[in-house]
């Protein structure tokens, strides 16, 4: 006899939206304990959604209705995978971008004390958009492609960080 959720998850199978909205409620602290568990607090509310939305656009795909919660544990591992690998492909690109040394070693100094300030202040993933974007000249497409985020995602970031770099710079006018 199937389940309550093995019936929930055959509706849901068919588009009804209701019937998936229970399945997540009924799974939801399971997938919040498989990814509290490995990644880092910030994220893991995103993680979760993504797990339910990868779950909604593979549903169609599931074969077994009833091998549901393993299939969903697996989905919310490959995205903490992914999350960790887009981890470490940034910690990598920052790990030559992350101080203002790195990049004079590189380029030569240029940079005002005030303009070092102000990149000293965002946060590494802005600022290492910022300097991809302004300091080596790469497109946001490219910047998107090297950090494994979308174009939306770095021209945001890049919108952001604009408009904290023109703050600290009217903040710090009196310093060279």
């Amino acid at each position: 006899m199937a389940t309550d959720l093995t019936l929930l998850i055959h509706a849901a199978r068919a588009g009804d939206h209701r019937a998936f909205g229970q399945v997540v409620s009924r799974t939801d602290a399971l997938v919040r304990v498989v990814v509290g568990r490995q990644a880092a607090p910030e994220v893991v509310e995103d993680l979760i959604q993504e797990t339910f939305l990868r779950a909604w656009e593979g549903l169609r795909g599931l074969r077994t209705p009833a091998a549901f919660k393993g299939w969903l544990i697996r989905i919310a591992l490959g995205e903490v995978r992914k999350w960790r690998e887009r981890q470490a492909r940034e910690r990598a690109a920052l790990s030559t971008l992350d101080t203002s040394e790195s990049y004079e070693a590189r380029h030569g100094s240029g940079w005002s004390d005030r303009s070092l300030a102000a990149l000293d202040a965002l946060d590494p993933d802005s600022r290492a958009i910022a300097l991809l974007r302004f300091c080596d000249g790469y497109a946001p497409r490219e910047i998107a492609a090297a950090l494994d985020l979308s174009p939306d995602v770095v021209r945001q970031r890049l919108s952001r960080a604009k408009a904290k770099l023109r703050e600290a710079l009217e903040a710090n006018k009196d310093v060279p």
